[in-house]
């Protein structure tokens, strides 16, 4: 990808020269035109020599050639770069990964009949040499700004996750650049050397419906955590929308055997820490998270086997559910969710019945909870910023020392709709 700005950058640092896709040259402002096609020979663009590759030729070394019989394949190719003018200078530059493990012999036998077919009308030469041997006469007034993909940035921009990802991290940057005057300078650079390796282009290139991996869910995770690590190693508090998925939860393939129930009936638990009887949770919403595939980050067991919720007329209530021999110790994150607006609740989980208060985001006790046998607690409405009738998201997350331990639901979030007085006759059922 190039820009005029990428490119002011790369003279001011000494590059000689760059490569990119032709649509780029055929999209900028030429200053002084050198005969056509315009991408057969390099371009001066300020103090660097761009080579415009040829698309057609790159496409077909890149993703056809491995499918035909490689001394065809290479005489197709040599055919095709024949019929070119003379003199000029083709750029092959293989787009995507690395083509040749798709070729028969890792592509030795192609590029044996292709190099083994030079003669002198046909040489290769190294860019370096080709701008030292015959100076570039072209000149680019203004490069446009694009990508080898459409002569555009749609792939890393636009959608609404590459958007949230690029807010975030924008933020990080922002935050990181305030700091750096007050901290130490390895302070600053572990925070930095996060940052670079949150600005790779391909954590883009999954976000989005342009391409798809069943490694989505691990790429997302990764991507926040490396995020997460900029505010962490300045000493600031990573902001809560940092804890929940950016892309869509039907990417996540490990949701495939999830069980999610949502509320039928209103609700009105002991919170004691204890599963007294059946009766106490009949008819409140469940989770329980799958088994099967997907995120590695989700693999094996958590600390809680699955979580129930509902309401009543002033209270949401959830009960968690630990997995056999788990340590469900640490602090327990509730964070409720209503279109830009988040409200995050805590509460300490320390096993043993001891009543425990309910936080709010000033501090203030805004319900309580248990942990026995299973951890319940029940949480005021008022204190959630939803009305009777209003919908949001809820997610659970266990912290230990500061580090994500578990999280309910495993991927995206539950929806909740806080009751009001039609509520039960609207969901009665025999």
């Amino acid at each position: 990808a190039v820009s005029p700005e990428v490119l002011q950058i790369l003279g001011s640092e000494g590059v000689r020269w760059c490569a990119t896709d032709q649509g780029n040259l055929e999209r900028s402002e030429l200053e002084k035109p050198a005969g056509k096609p315009l991408h057969h020979k390099p371009w001066m663009c300020g103090e660097v020599a761009v080579f415009f590759r040829d698309r057609e030729l790159s496409d077909r070394v890149g993703f056809r050639y491995a499918k035909m019989e490689a001394h065809e394949a290479a005489k197709d190719l040599r055919a095709r770069i024949a019929a070119a003018e003379e003199d000029a200078t083709l750029t092959i530059a293989l787009d995507g990964e690395n083509p040749w493990e798709h070729y028969p012999g890792s592509g030795e036998r192609f590029l044996d009949a292709f190099y083994g077919s030079f003669d002198d009308k046909l040489s290769a030469v190294l860019p370096r040499d080709e701008i030292a041997i015959r100076p570039p006469q072209g000149r680019i007034a203004k490069i446009h700004s694009g990508s080898w993909i459409d002569s555009n940035f749609r792939v890393w921009i636009g959608h609404a996750e590459d958007n949230q990802a690029w807010t975030l991290l924008g933020q990080a940057r922002t935050a990181l650049e305030r700091a750096r005057p007050e901290r130490p300078p390895e302070v600053f650079e572990k925070a930095y050397e996060a940052a670079l390796a949150a600005e790779g282009s391909d954590w883009f290139w999954w976000y989005g419906d342009d391409f798809t991996t069943e490694n989505a869910p691990e790429f997302d995770a990764l991507f926040r955590r490396n995020v997460e690590q900029v505010f962490r190693h300045i000493g600031m508090a990573p902001p809560e929308r940092l804890a929940r998925p950016i892309i869509a939860p039907y990417k996540d393939k490990s949701q495939a055997g999830a069980i999610s129930l949502v509320p039928r009936r209103l609700i009105r638990p002991l919170i004691d820490g204890y599963s007294r009887s059946y009766f106490e949770w009949n008819g409140a919403g469940f989770y329980r998270p799958g088994r099967a595939g997907g995120s590695a980050m989700y693999q094996g067991s958590g600390a809680f086997s699955q979580l129930w919720y509902g309401f009543s007329l002033t209270d949401l209530y959830v009960r968690l559910d630990p997995t056999h021999g788990a340590d469900t110790s640490g602090e327990l994150r509730i964070l409720i969710m209503r279109g830009k607006d988040e409200h995050t609740l805590r509460m300490r989980v320390d096993p043993g019945g001891a009543e425990t208060a309910v936080l709010d985001e000033r501090g203030e006790k805004c319900g309580s909870g248990r942990a026995g046998d299973i951890v319940e607690l029940a949480i005021a409405v008022s204190a959630l910023g939803l009305s009777a009738g209003e919908r949001a998201g809820m997610l659970l997350r266990l912290l230990r020392n500061a580090v994500e331990v578990d999280r309910l639901p495993r991927y995206g979030e539950l929806e909740l709709t806080v009751p009001d007085q039609s509520f039960e006759p609207a969901h009665w059922h025999v």
